[in-house]
């Protein structure tokens, strides 16, 4: 559509311009002559110049490689010549595509010097990018003609699930304290006393020492951690919330990355370990969820974290089954506000609601 606007636009101008030629011609005074001059002068110009400086147009981009999806982040655009002598151009419109915030930008390119423009962009969906389509439109000193060009700049971007850090900070606080609780109903060493905190469990409080002391005091015991910590398992069926679930697993192995926690990523392609990579969150899609209580069955771990994006069968028969010897949290999203679910005892987490899109 544009680009027929710009050809009826030219079509128009060189008519103007034919009309001039015969009036000068028939009517054969001063005042035709210097029209038909100008407008002679101003059209090869304009015509010649914005060619050229199309063709001999330097263009950049600079991004950071790997971002996270739903944060906003600048992109650089630097625009140069490519020749130190080139006709100047007055006007240079920039049209972006859609994934960008700003849709179009205008900029005066007078000098040699290289220009600079910087636009907002807030990826909405995890992958990869290689290459960014953006249209050039040059446009003479009147504004009577144009001449636009597609460039096809390198962008090599991964994009990342969102990362929630206060929403994972949060979760990774309530499953502590689960972990910890579930070690002391095994019967632990006593390892000290100290002062009550917030959220921590009533039944580990000294009452009779407390009730001497003037404050709470709360048991501490001896555990070791890697012997009590979850299997963090993320179940990749297909749904709605899939990305949301993805972002708050993301989330949670980013922030306790330097304690390598052991996972299981169910989806369409089966991650067992201990860090499978950036790349892999970026390219993980739903999978099969008939195929997913298999692999779960092989893991040792006797207490799992399952993210579930929603409840189905296949689901509900994993729970009942790993219930059997083995304690099993379940986090997803009920009404855009963070659940955990132990059995029949369901919690929602405090500030815990997801980011629409």
């Amino acid at each position: 559509m544009e680009k027929a606007k710009d050809y009826f636009i030219n079509f128009v101008l060189f008519l103007i311009y034919f009309v001039i030629v015969f009036f000068a011609l028939v009517f054969n005074n001063s005042l035709g002559w210097f029209l038909l001059a100008f407008f002679t002068l101003y059209v090869s110009w304009s015509v010649f110049s914005l060619s050229t400086f199309l063709k001999k147009l330097s263009v950049t981009c600079t991004v950071q490689p790997v971002v996270y999806r739903k944060k906003s982040i600048q992109v650089i655009f630097s625009i140069a010549k490519k020749r130190a002598f080139s006709f100047p151009l007055p006007r240079l419109q920039i049209v972006f595509p859609e994934i960008f915030a700003e849709k179009k930008q205008e900029i005066l390119i007078l000098t040699n010097k290289p220009q600079e423009v910087q636009v907002l962009w807030q990826p909405k969906e995890r992958g990869f990018h290689e290459a960014l389509t953006v249209i050039f439109t040059a446009y003479d000193s009147l504004g009577l003609f144009r001449k636009r060009t597609r460039r096809e700049l390198s962008f090599p971007v991964t994009v990342l699930p969102a990362f929630h850090k206060t929403q994972a900070e949060t979760l990774q606080r309530v499953l502590e304290k689960k972990q910890q609780l579930n070690a002391y109903q095994k019967g632990l060493d006593f390892r000290e006393h100290r002062s009550y905190r917030p959220g921590d469990s009533f039944n580990r409080i000294d009452w009779k020492l407390s009730a001497h002391s003037q404050e709470w005091l709360y048991r501490e015991y001896e555990y070791q951690e890697e012997e009590y910590s979850p299997l963090l398992c993320f179940w990749g069926s297909p749904s709605l919330k899939f990305d949301h679930l993805l972002d708050l697993y993301f989330s949670l192995w980013h922030l306790r990355k330097e304690k390598q926690p052991e996972l299981l990523i169910l989806g369409d392609r089966i991650f067992h370990g201990k860090d499978p990579g950036y790349t892999y969150f970026a390219s993980l899609n739903a999978g099969d969820e008939k195929t997913f209580l298999a692999h779960l069955k092989k893991q040792a771990k006797k207490q799992i974290v399952l993210f579930i994006p929603a409840h189905s069968p296949e689901v509900s028969e994993a729970v009942e089954t790993l219930s059997k010897d083995r304690t099993v949290y379940l986090v997803y999203f009920a009404e855009k506000q963070i659940m955990i679910q132990e059995k029949d005892k369901v919690c929602s987490l405090p500030g815990g609601e997801w980011i629409d899109d």
